[in-house]
């Protein structure tokens, strides 16, 4: 079933209250495991709650530029930031947001775009073409999220992490621009918890205070990414398990702030962490200063290979700060 927004009252003009439209939509659409098509137009809605087993399409035409005037397009606005998030998907199963437009206005505090969680099932929910920017907290929150896929998005300029997977699990983010966020591109911070069985792959992560920032996190395959103009490490790991990381590529990351091992990449307490084959470049900032003091910062890694890594003009101090504290890993034949 293929349901048009606008034939449930929906104004698309950037003023109306759309929200009871989208409802609306929605309801119909969960009947029949059907679609609920936006086309352009600016829409309004407030803080609303997603049903399961619908989807909701609209097709991407944005980018990083202003469009030019008179071009249509879709785009959604809040009207207000009362909830957690915009698009609320707590206990949502199978449900895929496709080819949406959102601008968060940086309206209220810590409010997100999308905020998601599982409660006790298989959850297989899907991100795709989607553009979210200025909200005042994160783009995606998966809450203890199962099964998710996030694809070819780009989430910019909002406030926190573009995504925080904290507690999440059995997912694949793959070729996403995540870029100049307050935070993270891609977070898993709680020490109670981190991300687990996840393909991270051919993403661009850009700015913030770091890349990724993985906390008790295990079974990860991050691969083929590119890390640009981190203020801070690319990525970091603390008492992570089994992950892998390979093919990529980290430039101009690591920047030194006072008091701080400021490196491209520090792994500490983990087990079972394979860092190879991955290319990092210190660049030059407008001072011509190295940003980076060290490639890497290393502690406490246990049955572990940082190996075959190529680094070119990457440090100021040392390509490793060790800290020591190893047990049965290998860390050579790194050049640089």
């Amino acid at each position: 079933m293929f349901l048009n927004i606008m034939d449930f009252g929906a104004k698309a003009d950037g003023q109306f209250d759309d929200t009871p439209a989208l409802i609306n939509a929605m309801e119909a659409a969960k009947k029949e495991n059907g679609t609920v098509y936006f086309p352009s137009g600016e829409y309004r809605f407030h803080p609303v709650k997603i049903p399961s087993n619908i989807t909701l399409l609209g097709y991407p035409a944005w980018g990083y530029v202003k469009q030019e005037e008179g071009q249509k397009r879709l785009i959604i606005k809040p009207l207000s930031s009362d909830g957690k998030a915009l698009f609320d998907m707590d206990g949502c199963v199978g449900t895929r947001i496709i080819g949406l437009h959102f601008d968060g206005l940086d309206m209220g505090e810590n409010f997100h775009c999308i905020y998601s969680k599982h409660r006790g099932t298989e959850q297989n929910i899907v991100f795709e073409d989607l553009r979210i920017t200025n909200f005042s907290g994160c783009g995606i929150v998966l809450d203890w999220c199962w099964v998710f896929v996030i694809r070819r998005c780009l989430i910019i300029l909002n406030k926190s992490h573009a995504i925080d997977a904290t507690k999440s699990y059995d997912g694949w983010v793959i070729d996403n621009q995540l870029s100049y966020n307050g935070g993270y591109g891609y977070f898993a911070g709680d020490p109670r918890g981190g991300t687990a069985t996840v393909a991270i792959t051919a993403n661009r992560i850009e700015g913030g205070p770091g890349g990724m920032y993985l906390c008790n996190s295990n079974s990860l395959n991050i691969t083929g990414n590119s890390f640009d103009s981190c203020n801070g490490p690319a990525l970091t790991l603390k008492s992570c398990r089994a992950c892998s990381i390979t093919g990529s590529v980290i430039r101009l990351s690591g920047r030194t702030r006072e008091g701080d091992d400021s490196s491209h990449v520090q792994i500490e307490d983990s087990a079972g962490i394979s860092f190879v084959g991955n290319s990092i470049w210190g660049w030059y900032n407008l001072e011509k200063k190295i940003n980076s003091k060290y490639a890497f910062v290393l502690r406490g890694l246990t049955n572990s290979l940082v190996a075959q890594n190529a680094v070119f003009e990457g440090y100021t101090d040392a390509m490793i700060k060790d800290y020591g504290g190893h047990v049965n890993t290998i860390i050579d034949q790194n050049v640089g």
